[in-house]
């Protein structure tokens, strides 16, 4: 067998001049590394665009929550100084507009900074706590106008006495098992509603704007709405619990309208209220004491909203519920 063998130089080939294809691949290596670099500079400046800006997300968050407390405070002391020189409150005082006065604004903190306030009358609405009194017996008027409320906002009447087993100290249902799980106490803020069983979601919207749990339990007849004022119950000369009505509430409504209610017996004043108007006493007021107040603060796209109710007697002012949104 014949093999030929190719002998290679090897100092040859070490010392043979450098290529074309050498300096293409170092080419591709420093391309690499300078992209690589590249990127890696790219990301060390979004974490630090990234953590500076929710340093300063958290620093104008903190001043919005500061100024938007200031807000309750400063509405605090406007409804103070209001109270203090009237003898009623009405719908044609835009502080006690029992839909909401959105009008104080204030921007001294920052330049870019919005507050505004909103106060509504509590005492507008109907306070689902009287249903039950305190040594937990129920209050068959109060819960006769509860009904009453929940009819006039197409809503099942049967509600009133899941509220009612909600709240009563015994473990007798009233309906239908009401007595599952229930608190047996009084609602400490109206989103407890959502707990008692036969309200959703959409009947706590439909019903939140015309319950409160706060106040006295007596009705301003200067603010309450239609359906709060329709639902105001009384015996009639037969001894039998009736409402208001829608009639008698539009009448109500018409008469406000041009001359507010100064004393609750200016009631008796509207047409078909002679005789029903003195029934009525000890259940309706023309002066209110508990507001809620809504302050909001906003920076660019960030805002802050503090929700807060306040009992204001006396002279003296008593925050009853708060809570930052």
């Amino acid at each position: 067998m014949y093999c030929q063998y190719l002998h290679v130089n090897s100092k040859r080939l070490n010392n043979r001049p450098l290529i074309k294809h050498d300096s293409g691949y170092i080419l591709i290596l420093t391309l690499m590394i300078v992209g690589l670099l590249t990127a890696m500079t790219v990301v060390f400046m979004y974490d630090v665009f990234v953590g500076t800006n929710a340093l300063y997300n958290y620093r104008d968050g903190m001043r919005l929550s500061v100024e938007a407390e200031s807000g309750v405070f400063l509405a605090v002391d406007f409804i103070g100084d209001y109270l203090s020189g009237v003898k009623y409150t009405d719908l044609d005082k835009y502080l006690l507009d029992s839909r909401g006065y959105t009008g104080i604004t204030d921007d001294s903190a920052n330049s870019e900074d919005i507050m505004t306030i909103t106060i509504s009358d509590e005492q507008a609405k109907f306070n689902i706590n009287t249903i039950v009194y305190e040594n937990g017996l129920p209050n068959r008027s109060a819960i006769f106008s509860l009904q009453a409320l929940l009819k006039e906002l197409t809503l099942n009447e049967e509600i009133a006495y899941y509220i009612a087993d909600w709240i009563d100290p015994d473990d007798i249902s009233r309906f239908r098992d009401s007595e599952g799980y229930v608190k047996n106490d009084y609602l400490y803020t109206l989103d407890e509603l959502m707990y008692i069983k036969g309200i959703d979601s959409e009947i706590f919207k439909s019903l939140s704007s015309y319950v409160t749990v706060y106040g006295d339990g007596m009705i301003n007849i200067n603010t309450a709405p239609m359906p709060v004022l329709a639902s105001i119950s009384y015996e009639n000369d037969s001894k039998e619990m009736t409402t208001l009505g829608s009639e008698r509430s539009e009448k109500i409504l018409a008469y406000r309208e041009y001359t507010p209610f100064n004393a609750s017996y200016d009631i008796i004043k509207v047409a078909d209220m002679e005789g029903v108007g003195a029934k009525l006493i000890g259940n309706i007021t023309v002066k209110s004491s508990c507001f809620n107040i809504v302050s909001t603060t906003s920076f660019r796209e960030l805002k802050r909203v503090i929700s807060s109710t306040v009992l204001l007697e006396s002279g003296e002012s008593r925050i009853l519920y708060w809570k930052e949104l």
